[in-house]
């Protein structure tokens, strides 16, 4: 099993752990709680913070058990997706 890696800062979006068969796991974050701690300490807007989380965060690969990120959405949410 690989080490956890957490991402610095996040600890109060910390929702559980994601497994996937063949694939280590993974810490989950809530990303909006992500954006609201960014909000919080940075003193920025939700757009700036999401876009601080999508470049430096969530499309952030170090290797394998690279954190999740989950988005919270109801289940037509998801259908408008696909």
């Amino acid at each position: 099993m690989s080490e956890l890696m957490v991402a610095d800062g996040f600890d109060d979006a910390v929702v559980g752990l994601v497994s996937t068969v063949g694939q280590p796991d993974r810490i989950c974050y809530d990303y909006q709680k992500c954006c609201e701690i960014l909000m919080e300490r940075e003193g920025w807007s939700i757009e700036e913070a999401e876009e601080w989380m999508q470049h430096n965060v969530v499309c952030a690969y170090v290797g394998e058990g690279t954190p999740a990120y989950l988005y919270l959405m109801s289940l037509d949410e998801i259908e408008d997706l696909i």
